[in-house]
């Protein structure tokens, strides 16, 4: 990992929603916003840091709802999401929010593709699509540092929940089997809930990859 850069997670208890912070020491950016913004701010407000980014792996409220809060404190910061998530986040009978996101967070999202390059705090993250928990969920990887930030789609052992608006059961099953099984081993994954994991261990553990390699492999035979 980058020794310049420290990675910490708080969780949002009422959701337990993991939300990570990546900091300099002066400047930080946010994976994803639980909550409504009180513990995200406390842990800015504590450490002395300018919070430059947020980094949505997709829309539903308990990733989205400390916008609100996070812009008013930060009127500049930059907001990111993948183009393919704009309606979930725009959407409370998508995303479940008890309220409407300001049109003020809305007109300033920035939206990404797939491959993307995103430069923050010195680092170039790349933007993966990886739908199936919701069409334009994505993962954060950066390389630099071994570390993809994976939402909901991946969790140890276990994938997303594909039973809500815009989700779909073969989308998720690519997106991890196919697509996040191409990254290396040594990639450690921060996921939306619950502990992390590598890609390594899922590459062995997890129950999507176990099912499509076991029916793959009855195919072939």
């Amino acid at each position: 990992m980058n020794n310049n850069i420290k990675l910490e997670c708080v969780l949002i208890d009422n959701v337990d929603t993991n939300c990570y912070f990546l900091s300099d020491g002066n400047n930080a950016i946010l994976i994803d916003a639980g909550g409504d913004g009180t513990e995200l701010l406390e842990y800015v407000e504590k450490n002395n840091l300018n919070l430059n980014a947020v980094l949505l792996t997709h829309g539903h409220f308990d990733h989205i709802m400390g916008l609100t809060a996070i812009n008013h404190k930060f009127p500049d910061v930059r907001i990111y999401a993948h183009i393919n998530e704009k309606e979930v986040i725009e959407n409370i009978k998508y995303n479940f929010s008890n309220k409407e996101l300001d049109d003020s967070i809305l007109h300033k999202i920035l939206y990404k593709n797939d491959k993307d390059i995103i430069n923050e705090l010195g680092l170039q993250i790349k933007v993966l699509h990886t739908p199936g928990h919701t069409i334009g969920s994505c993962c954060y990887l950066i390389e630099s540092m071994k570390v993809l930030f994976s939402g909901d789609t991946m969790f140890k052992k276990t994938f997303g929940r594909t039973d809500f608006p815009t989700g779909n059961l073969n989308q998720i099953i690519k997106s991890i089997a196919i697509d996040l099984m191409e990254l290396d081993d040594d990639i450690d994954v921060f996921t939306g809930h619950m502990e992390k994991t590598n890609i390594a261990f899922e590459r062995k553990n997890n129950s999507v990859v176990l099912h499509y390699n076991r029916d793959n492999k009855k195919k072939e035979i």
